[in-house]
């Protein structure tokens, strides 16, 4: 599983660096591709989505690499939102350089899109969320933008009716609000303006033939061998579409009921997704806040011992 932008950490690209062999040329030969060095954000400081999503996506194709190095080939992937592109690095659909070109652009187009507001809220259903939708539309522009599990959702607007929806969930629903991204609405229709201009870096990109198994956060539906059409498609709607990842992970569950659900990048946010009941799971994650190297080695014994 590999992690959206919300995953971002300071310091993260430089402790990951020494995780893989090579990975100093990795963010070299970024660089030569972006022509600018690519720094992790530091805490606190501002930054632009550019800066968010190639730092993440890099961090995470250190991961990759480091997972890899040590003979965890992984049988099937998938991305949450920023994370599909290296879901497509994995299943050979794209070179790591081409993919970071489109990261590239789509940060860019991002940042250059309208403004808005995203809010994750927990524990909430669906239930509620169809009674709250509704209510908030008298202050503004309201839609979800990802399912993420049976209780935790994002809602993605106007700063207005984001700001109502996070008091209604902390008065009334007794539950927790925390603003994700105080400036875009991704994933609804707000964000249409973005999606013809990725579009236009999407129809160009090399895509290679003979991918393998991707799976779409815009239907969570497998695509066996997808075509350049397929990817073109799924990648433009991912703008304007809610991120489908409960469905992704019940999609997974289904088809690999054995299956180990390891996260490979930075931050443990979809490790922590998949807790009981609604998904008892062998999960593992890559990354750890204090003990970095000494997890990362840690968790691949364990995967070599399951396997």
């Amino acid at each position: 599983m590999f992690p959206g932008q919300s995953s971002l950490v300071p310091g993260m690209l430089e402790r990951a660096t020494h995780l893989a062999d090579g990975g100093a040329r990795l963010l070299r030969d970024a660089a030569e591709v972006l022509g600018q060095r690519v720094e992790s954000p530091l805490a606190g400081a501002p930054r632009s989505n550019w800066q968010t999503q190639v730092s993440v996506f890099l961090c995470t194709l250190l991961h990759l690499r480091a997972v890899q190095q040590r003979g965890i080939a992984g049988d099937v992937s998938c991305g949450m939102s920023l994370g599909e592109y290296a879901h497509l690095v994995h299943i050979g659909a794209l070179q790591w350089t081409d993919a970071l070109r489109l990261v590239s652009a789509r940060g860019r187009a991002y940042d250059a899109g309208p403004r808005g507001q995203m809010l994750t809220v927990f524990p909430v259903t669906e239930a509620e969320l169809a009674a709250l939708l509704p209510a908030a539309r008298q202050h503004g522009r309201l839609f979800v933008s990802n399912h993420n599990s049976p209780t935790q959702h994002v809602l993605a607007g106007d700063a207005a009716a984001i700001a109502w929806a996070a008091a209604h969930v902390r008065d009334d629903l007794c539950g927790d609000a925390v603003l994700v991204e105080p400036r875009l609405p991704m994933h609804c229709e707000l964000f249409a303006p973005v999606a013809p201009v990725l579009q236009q870096h999407l129809r160009a990109a090399p895509w290679r033939s003979g991918a393998g198994v991707y799976l779409p956060n815009v239907d969570a539906v497998p695509l066996p061998s997808p075509t350049p059409a397929d990817l073109v498609d799924r990648l433009t709607r991912h703008v304007t579409h809610a991120v489908c990842w409960r469905q992704s992970m019940e999609r997974l569950r289904a088809m690999h009921p054995d299956a180990r659900f390891v996260e490979v990048g930075p931050g443990r946010v979809l490790h922590n997704l998949l807790r009981k009941p609604w998904m008892p799971v062998a999960r593992h994650a890559t990354d750890h806040d204090t003990t970095p190297t000494e997890h990362f080695e840690s968790t691949m014994r364990a995967l070599r011992h399951a396997h």
